[in-house]
This record gives structure tokens, C-alpha cells and sequence, in this order.
């Protein structure tokens, strides 16, 4: 299925070269993970605003305190392993990030993913297709490929962390991983 999704992908890729003009800064692309991905309809697509909620949470204090002790008792794991095997890693992990410095986590606010795919769903089932045309979230609804055409504008924004410059750490849940 991944293998076929990334054939779709670079055959639509090498098709919208052909087509690709000025006014077009990025192509946004969707190809589903289906088993039949190969037969999927792809369609051009407007874009649609997600108004349907944050991607993150902000963690309480407890959860923040729980992951500094995580953190910690990781990076105390991982310099034993660098002693010990002359590594960070273990045999099924990926070294994501170097654990070599710990900074102080006072006052800093730490966001998680926590996506609300149900409230997507229904948001781009009540709104995906309004406006007079396919959006790229009903394409979605509707397993089928969607290629939207945009033009840039690079605006400084809160990114999520409460200010335009950020600082906040973000936490991934790696269960999912």
C-alpha cells in the first residue's frame, strides 16, 4: 500500500511539472493509504480552512513534571548505553534527538499532539464542499487524491505556543511512532 501511495505520488508529481506555471509557488498533495490506491481518483482541488479545532494540547503540570522525570531517567539510560556499547541507541529505536543536554524546563509549557480526527471528519463533511467547489478535505473524505495549487505568503503567526515567537517545547506522542 505505502509503496503503491509513493507511485501515485511521483507520477503525479511528474505530471504537475508539466503543468506547473508561475502563479504556483507549492503544490499541496494528498494521496490516501488505501489498498487500492492505485485506481483512486485524483482531482485539483481548492483549499480548505481547518477551523475545526488545535492539533495540540497543552500539558498540566503533572504531565509536564512526568515528562521531565521521563526525560531524565531516558537520558540517564541512554549514557549507561553510550558506556557500556558505545551507543545512545538500542537495536529498535531511531535517535531522534540527542539527549546529551538536558536544559531546565522551569516554566517552559510543552503542547502534545492530540488530534481530533472525528471532529475533522465531521468539520469537512459539513463545510468540505461548500463555496462552489471540491476542497482538498471532502477529496480526502472521499479517499480520493487532491492537489491544490498555492501561492506563498509568509506571514509571522502564533504558531500554537501562545506567542509569535514560540519557545514551547512540543511533545509527539511516540506511542503512534
Amino acid at each position: 500500500m505505502v509503496n503503491d501511495a509513493c507511485l501515485v505520488s511521483s507520477k503525479l508529481i511528474d505530471h504537475l511539472l508539466t503543468l506547473w506555471t508561475p502563479d504556483v509557488h507549492v503544490y499541496n498533495i494528498n494521496i490516501p493509504l488505501i489498498n487500492d490506491v492505485l485506481s483512486s481518483k485524483i482531482y485539483f482541488t481548492r483549499l480548505l480552512e481547518n477551523r475545526s479545532g488545535s492539533f495540540f494540547r497543552l500539558l498540566s503540570d503533572q504531565e509536564n513534571q512526568t515528562h521531565e522525570q521521563q526525560t531524565k531517567e531516558e537520558a540517564g539510560k541512554a549514557e549507561q548505553r553510550l558506556r557500556e556499547e558505545g551507543t545512545t541507541k538500542r537495536d529498535d529505536e531511531t535517535d531522534w534527538h540527542d539527549d546529551s543536554e538536558i536544559a531546565e524546563l522551569t516554566g517552559i509549557k510543552r503542547w502534545q499532539w492530540s488530534m481530533d480526527f472525528k471532529g475533522l471528519e465531521a468539520y469537512v463533511a459539513e463545510h468540505g464542499h461548500k463555496g462552489g467547489g471540491m476542497t482538498d478535505g471532502w477529496c480526502i473524505n472521499q479517499r480520493w487524491g487532491s492537489v491544490t495549487a498555492l501561492r506563498a505568503a509568509y506571514q509571522v503567526v502564533d504558531g500554537g505556543g501562545g506567542n509569535a515567537h514560540g519557545g514551547q517545547e512540543i511533545i509527539l506522542d511516540k506511542s503512534h511512532l
